[in-house]
């Protein structure tokens, strides 16, 4: 029996190990896939969304005597203080030039009456952009959520050099916009509602590509 020379057999594949093509079912799966991920991911982000809207909200008054966030709150009103004189900067600048584009701040919380030698015990984080200078409050009122975080270590060095008297244990909360008295969401402008179009046009440029893939092996196999 003549053997078919390697050449002929890479032009025209022939038994096991010939290429073979996507099917319809399999052309199908490459267009629809992308989109149906989109759209959990969508879902997904949607319900988290959501659970933003409505958080539980405590309150913390540190006026009163007893300066205590609720166990089950996972966002603060406060009541009390920016020391915003002694607050802690933090600049981020764009790759390779000067100009800064956020600034991180951590803010003492204290009672209105607090002075110097008193311990702080709760601080305020918050970030700035696209050169604002400062944050926005509803009414005056602060909101916070609360982080469990720890205060950053360069912080409590340089607060601890102005001779300021830290807690042993502190809370930072993080600052959260509100809107007509409603916590705004920190997943409202993602890309994540974008995700379903983002897969489809994902799909679009598989399926292409898969059907490209199929007319060059048809090619080669002289089918």
């Amino acid at each position: 029996m003549k053997k078919q020379p390697l050449e002929d057999a890479c032009e025209n594949p022939i038994g096991r190990g010939a290429p073979r093509t996507l099917g319809p079912k399999g052309l199908i799966a490459v267009a629809v896939v992308p989109v149906l991920l989109g759209l959990a991911v969508q879902a997904g982000m949607g319900v988290r969304r959501s659970r933003d809207a409505s958080p539980s909200i405590g309150t913390l008054n540190l006026d009163g005597d007893a300066k205590i966030v609720p166990p089950d709150a996972t966002l603060v009103r406060v009541t009390g203080k920016r020391q915003e004189k002694i607050a802690y900067e933090l600049a981020t600048k764009e790759p390779g030039s000067n100009v800064v584009r956020s600034r991180d701040f951590y803010e003492p919380l204290t009672a209105q009456n607090w002075s110097r030698n008193q311990p702080v015990e709760f601080v305020l984080k918050y970030e700035l952009t696209h050169g604002a200078t400062a944050i926005s409050l509803e009414d005056g009122i602060l909101v916070g959520e609360v982080t469990r975080q720890s205060l950053p270590a360069y912080v409590m060095r340089a607060w601890a050099k102005e001779g300021l008297y830290l807690a042993p244990s502190i809370l930072v909360l993080e600052h959260r916009r509100t809107n007509g008295g409603k916590v705004v969401s920190q997943h409202g402008n993602l890309a994540y509602e974008k995700a379903p179009y983002i897969g489809l046009l994902l799909g679009c440029v598989l399926l292409c590509t898969a059907l490209a893939y199929n007319a060059r092996v048809r090619k080669r196999s002289g089918s």
